[in-house]
């Protein structure tokens, strides 16, 4: 795959709209601190459903979901560390830097690859129920 490719499946509207998606659930999601540790896990599924829902073709699901869900990841990451950054500064501290890239690290290594598959199951499955029932309409 050529660079050019990879940026032009970045930069499709249903990966732009559900990773949007998915940076705004992650972002409310570590907001809220009693939240159950689960919901992290199902917040991965936003980003692809969103961009499932906006394919043409549901056959393109699973492609544009994983690339969705892994691309609204790094923006709430990147905004995460931003944040981190701005209360480092703030406080005069670098342990809340490193605290910061330290969580920031770890969740990364889990929660990317599984943010893709999630992803693509998720819009996989909503991209066939929606063309299941456009062939229904359609009769």
């Amino acid at each position: 795959m050529r660079p050019r490719d990879l940026l032009y499946g970045l930069s499709r509207p249903p990966v732009l709209a559900g990773a949007a998606a998915q940076a705004a659930v992650l972002g409310a999601y570590v907001a809220r601190a009693d939240a159950p540790s689960g919901t992290v896990l199902v917040a991965g599924l936003c980003g692809g459903a969103v961009a499932g829902s906006l394919v043409d073709r549901p056959s393109d699901g699973w492609v544009e979901g994983a690339f969705a869900s892994a691309l609204g990841y790094l923006a709430f990451a990147v905004g995460f560390l931003g944040y981190g950054v701005y209360l480092a500064f703030t406080l005069g501290t670098g342990l809340v830097l490193r605290q910061t890239v330290l969580f920031v690290t770890a969740l990364s290594v889990w929660a990317l690859p599984a943010y893709a598959v999630l992803g693509a199951v998720a819009a996989s499955a909503v991209g066939h129920v929606i063309a299941a029932a456009r062939r229904r309409v359609s009769r």
